[in-house]
């Protein structure tokens, strides 16, 4: 048993066929009334998190390449794979959706015993992520559960831009820093760029407004020539 707050993601990532015959307008409407409803049990956690408190919480933090492969091999020799509840809830179809992904665990009425997602190796799982941070999503995690996430349906994101918790939740380890010198307008920075940090001026140049950076690192990997570099925060600022 249980309500449909808990229910209604469950819906729209495992039953497709059903949740298409439900019209934008309603979807609209469930996502608004969803979203409040998230708010009010997790805000409070998120904002204790930006302020430096130890809570419980989930999508605590950014993570880097390295540091996502590394929290894969600590999930085991199977990985769970499942649609993000966000993305399909919101009806995504511009990016990928099946790329949330955690530790595999059996037992009565788990994500495997209700045969729900799909067993993927360590190897899979990482190639899963780099191309996923490739077309511009956001690696976040922590205990034994890894997100791939964007910057449009994302909750925590959403909730994130409302509570304006930026660079304090998610938490976000790394300073962007971009040389101008080196870079070389390609613009591919600005394309993957969840929060318009990156920019086409109205000349045509790219521009870093550091101001509007959430530090979530997918930047530095997907430029070409490594005009995009990161540095370890010692505090937020």
């Amino acid at each position: 048993m249980t309500n449909f707050y808990d229910r209604y993601p469950f819906f729209a990532q495992f039953e497709p066929e059903a949740y298409a015959g439900y019209s934008q307008e309603m979807v609209d409407r469930l996502n608004q009334w969803d979203l409040k409803v998230y708010m009010d049990s997790v805000s409070q956690a998120a904002l204790d998190i930006a302020a430096g408190k130890d809570v419980p919480m989930h999508q605590t933090q950014y993570l880097t390449l390295e540091e996502s492969y590394a929290m894969v091999d600590t999930f085991g020799e199977e990985i769970l794979v499942v649609p993000c509840n966000c993305k399909a809830m919101g009806r995504c179809t511009e990016k990928p959706v099946d790329v949330c992904m955690g530790r595999l665990e059996e037992g009565p009425n788990t994500f495997a015993d209700r045969k729900l997602g799909r067993r993927i190796s360590p190897a899979e799982a990482k190639e899963l992520i780099l191309q996923a941070n490739k077309k511009g999503l956001m690696q976040s995690g922590e205990n034994q559960w890894l997100c791939n996430c964007d910057g449009v349906y994302c909750y925590p994101t959403k909730m994130a831009r409302i509570l304006k918790t930026r660079l304090g939740y998610p938490a976000s380890h790394y300073e962007i820093l971009r040389d101008p010198a080196v870079c070389v307008q390609c613009g591919k920075c600005a394309r993957i760029c969840n929060h318009k940090a990156f920019y086409q001026d109205g000349q045509g140049k790219i521009v870093y407004d550091a101001e509007k950076c959430w530090g979530c690192t997918i930047c530095a990997p997907n430029c070409p020539k490594g005009a995009i570099t990161l540095k370890k925060r010692e505090h937020l600022s």
